[in-house]
């Protein structure tokens, strides 16, 4: 483990619900259980996969998860090696935008020279490694640009269709360049285009000094950062009450969309990325994994899991054979 800057933190968002797996998700009960605590392959949940990609750029006590009041039942045994004050709690689903600044808010109060690295807590990644060089060489970037918002975007290995793309204004790979636009779930045709015109596949992976990144958010967004900046949790007025009176904000259509001021992408070379959206990726995935074309090494079992509850893996056997209601 390398030794961290100081004023290194890492985010990982954790307070989605995962409704497009349920029918994998699903447990014996009929809970629907959010991905992100569930195990792509019979080990640790993806969760734990998230933090342990964080603690490769940020120590342990400057991790700050953000996580849903709903869930509580299945972060509290995943997160009990994070200090309780990093563990951020949203009453409601507000969307991605205040997902991120709500747990920003927290780390500026204790650090505001913080560089921030935000990690989504649904990913797998193959090549764990090609991706921490990219994190940290865009943290090195920030320091010598420090009003930059660095994206990953994902050397991508197909003309995905469910993806947003990233086209950058330069193929010049190993630095950040200016992005030329951003494309939503492309057609077929217009993601081979953008395939073999250097696109790239758009992660939510993302670097910037703390400072700069809520500077962002007081342009597009100045109703929730004046809300949660005078928040006080001693106070009367709870931050369920706050979040009841403020509407969802989509943090790729109010931040990056809107504010496209000193915003820049870095290349990751391809590295077996892929975020599980769906039950055709957790497929394709898992398949890959197995390096044959079929899913196999899972018994199809309904047992609870201790720790991750639902193995996917298994979940997809599961529904192969009672129903075939997984598409590939």
């Amino acid at each position: 483990m390398r030794n961290h800057d100081s004023h290194d933190w890492a985010i990982v968002l954790a307070a989605g619900d995962g409704s497009r797996l349920r029918a994998l998700t699903t447990d014996v009960d009929g809970r629907a259980i959010p991905k992100q605590f569930c195990s792509l392959n019979g080990n640790k949940s993806l969760l734990q996969g998230a933090l342990a990609r964080a603690e490769r750029i940020a120590p342990r006590e400057q991790t700050v998860v953000v996580v849903a009041a709903q869930h509580e039942s299945w972060w509290r045994t995943q997160l009990k090696e994070i200090p309780p004050e990093n563990v951020i709690v949203q009453p409601h689903n507000r969307g991605t935008a205040p997902g991120v600044l709500l747990p920003l808010v927290h780390v500026l109060a204790r650090d505001a020279s913080s560089r921030v690295t935000v990690l989504p807590s649904d990913h797998y990644v193959r090549d764990e490694s090609a991706l921490t060089s990219s994190l940290r060489r865009a943290l090195e970037g920030i320091k010598s640009r420090p009003a930059d918002l660095i994206l990953l975007g994902i050397t991508p290995d197909g003309p995905e269709t469910e993806y947003g793309w990233i086209v950058p204004a330069s193929a010049r790979a190993g630095d950040p360049v200016s992005v030329r636009a951003f494309v939503e779930k492309p057609s077929r045709s217009v993601a081979q285009r953008l395939l073999e015109g250097g696109g790239l596949w758009s992660s939510f992976l993302f670097v910037a000094r703390g400072d700069a990144l809520l500077a962002r958010f007081e342009r597009c967004l100045p109703r929730w950062v004046g809300a949660l900046r005078v928040f006080d949790p001693n106070a009367n007025v709870t931050l369920e009450r706050l979040y009841a009176g403020l509407d969802e904000r989509d943090f790729s259509q109010e931040i990056l969309q809107r504010d496209g001021v000193a915003l820049r992408v870095l290349r990751v070379p391809a590295c077996g990325w892929t975020d599980l959206g769906t039950p055709k990726r957790v497929v394709e995935c898992l398949e890959g994994l197995d390096q044959g074309g079929s899913i196999q090494g899972a018994q199809v079992g309904r047992e609870r899991r201790p720790d991750s509850l639902i193995d996917l893996r298994a979940a997809v056997l599961r529904t192969r054979s009672a129903a075939g209601v997984v598409a590939v």
